[in-house]
């Protein structure tokens, strides 16, 4: 096959590092430091498509002169995205950049939206703009449903349907005008408005749906959705208003906890049978630029649902501010108090979301990932500032801090409760003692003179019980290096420019947080513990520790939030006065 340079891709070369610098952002930055000089002459040449062989064969003896192995090298490239395979431009070729920069391969990506099927109930302002954007992206097959006639009204709400169209059915003219944007998309049409009347029907139209777009809005609509989860289990994704708010999500199945019966349940029906309606020509209000906002954003995540199956909006919703372009992200899961508190490790279902995470870090974590970027440099230099005899690595993930304490002691032992992560960690090497198990059941031969815990007491729900069980296995005047989710940056709620919202802070308690790849794709959700800096200082004083350090490390890069706000914090303590 051929292949040529992402051109998706900004490549530069730095001479005066004799560097090439791939991308722009930090979440697609690659650096090739040490470049040699056959290097920098094959990525110049593979602005022209050439076949993999070839290139292999002509750059073949120059890499070995070098000591490098051609395949290994142009495999590397095209694994980092700086090279890609080449494929016929065709009407979606921007979209096709688009998913290799995110990090997804192009071709599984677009046959995926190919073989789709996505429904979409009601097709006003939000749900016709959504049908036009996923039927441009490439969507096989678009089931529409909605039993209303197009008025004047609806032609500032979106650009869908025309002047001329006015009095016939919405799902008739998005239909034909669908089939004028892109002839390849099935479209089938449902002429009535979503009720309970018709739900047997509706459960019959949609049954073999990917995904549903609920963009109808009877007042009982989690109602029905409900009901219609409970004869068929297809995602739903919300879209629409509250007020002047524009609303994406939840993403909820059948299966979800709360469900969309459980919040009509809550928000609904309490408000239909303890209120009583006064303003009876009460009308929602639909702007026309909020409504294409929604309608992308929601497009954006059916895409990323089908394509990936993950979405940042599960039983979740993000509310926008039209004036300012903040956002807030609520999560029902959360509010409902599905987590019990009184467990050892935070609820994170059934699926270890650490092995999600151990695959990714395989790759990643010493690579482009934050904590590479913010810690690593810092925590390193703290560990080679001394010589221990014993160490001990709590929550070793993949033997990152595990390696470094290695090249400072005579003895390391790094323990985590997760098998795929000391897999990995084993794999890099090191003579390192990794052990599978739990901190409160080790019981040490010694006591160490030095020991980590980075961003392990987050996820403890007794966490006194283990800085106890450090103190117990800690030499007299040794050090513990313990790093901790920034307190400030886990109280905010949205961000604007360089601003951050703060509206939690003294809550302490599980919460749910976003795991992203090195892209800034979701990976998964993991829940945690949130607490405040002074309550792990504190704990940490009464159990006999005395506070040598803080630090907040900072990114480097000036146009990353982390420039601004801390992520971590790195605390620093010393057993004994």
């Amino acid at each position: 096959m051929k292949i040529q340079l992402n051109r998706s891709l900004p490549i530069k070369y730095v001479e005066a590092e004799n560097k090439i610098v791939c991308g722009q952002t930090f979440m697609d930055i690659t650096e090739i430091e040490d470049c040699p000089a056959f290097l920098l002459e094959l990525l110049e040449e593979l602005n022209i498509p050439a076949e993999f062989d070839y290139v292999a064969e002509r750059y073949n003896q120059s890499a070995s002169e070098e000591a490098y192995n051609i395949n290994e090298i142009l495999n590397n490239l095209i694994e980092e995205k700086i090279v890609s395979y080449t494929w016929e431009q065709d009407r979606y070729d921007r979209h096709r950049l688009f998913f290799e920069l995110s990090g997804m391969n192009q071709a599984d990506s677009m046959n995926t939206l190919r073989d789709a099927t996505v429904g979409i109930i009601g097709t006003g302002g939000i749900g016709s703009n959504v049908a036009t954007l996923l039927a441009a992206a490439g969507i096989g097959c678009l089931k529409v449903s909605d039993g209303d006639l197009i008025e004047e009204s609806n032609l500032t709400r979106t650009t869908t349907f025309k002047e001329s169209q006015i009095g016939t059915l919405k799902i008739d003219s998005l239909k034909a005008n669908l089939a004028e944007q892109n002839s390849f998309c099935e479209v089938h049409t449902l002429t009535h408005l979503l009720s309970r009347d018709k739900l047997h029907e509706f459960i019959s139209f949609f049954s073999d749906c990917d995904i549903l777009v609920l963009s109808a809005d009877p007042s009982n609509a989690f109602e029905l959705i409900g009901r219609l989860h409970s004869e068929i289990n297809i995602p739903v994704i919300n879209a629409g208003y509250l007020g002047r708010m524009g609303l994406v999500g939840p993403i909820m199945d059948a299966h979800s906890k709360p469900g969309f019966e459980q919040l009509f349940n809550r928000d609904v029906f309490e408000n239909i049978n303890t209120t009583i309606r006064i303003n009876k020509k009460y009308q929602a209000p639909s702007y026309g630029p909020l409504n294409y906002i929604v309608s992308s954003i929601c497009s954006h995540e059916v895409i990323k649902f089908i394509t990936t199956g993950n979405s940042i909006l599960k039983e979740k919703r993000l509310i926008i501010n039209p004036d300012n372009y903040e956002t807030l992200v609520y999560d029902y899961k959360k509010d409902l108090n599905l987590n019990s508190p009184t467990q050892h490790y935070p609820d994170n279902g059934t699926t270890d979301q650490f092995d999600i995470i151990a695959d990714f870090y395989k790759n990643h974590r010493e690579g482009a990932s934050l904590n590479r970027v913010i810690l690593d440099d810092y925590v390193k230099e703290v560990i080679l500032k001394r010589e221990y005899a014993t160490a001990l690595d709590i929550g070793c993930g993949i033997g990152t801090y595990s390696r470094m304490l290695d090249l400072c002691s005579a003895r390391v032992v790094a323990l985590d409760t997760n098998k795929k992560m000391l897999d990995v960690a084993r794999e890099k090497g090191g003579q390192i003692e990794y052990i599978q198990c739990d901190l409160i059941e080790y019981e040490s031969d010694s006591l160490f003179d030095f020991i980590i815990l980075s961003l392990v007491l987050d996820h403890i729900n007794d966490y006194c019980s283990y800085i106890k069980k450090v103190r117990s296995i800690l030499s007299r005047e040794g050090r513990v290096l313990c790093i901790v989710p920034n307190h400030v940056k886990d109280s905010c709620t949205s961000h604007q420019n360089d601003k951050m919202v703060i509206e939690n802070y003294f809550y302490e308690g599980v919460q749910t947080k976003s795991r992203l790849d090195e892209h800034g794709n979701f990976l998964c959700e993991l829940n945690s513990f949130k607490r405040n800096l002074s309550t792990y200082v504190n704990s940490f004083i009464d159990a006999g520790f005395s506070l040598v350090s803080i630090k907040e490390p900072r990114h480097p890069d000036k146009m990353h939030l982390g420039h601004n706000f801390p992520y971590f914090t790195v605390l620093e303590f010393k057993y004994g006065n």
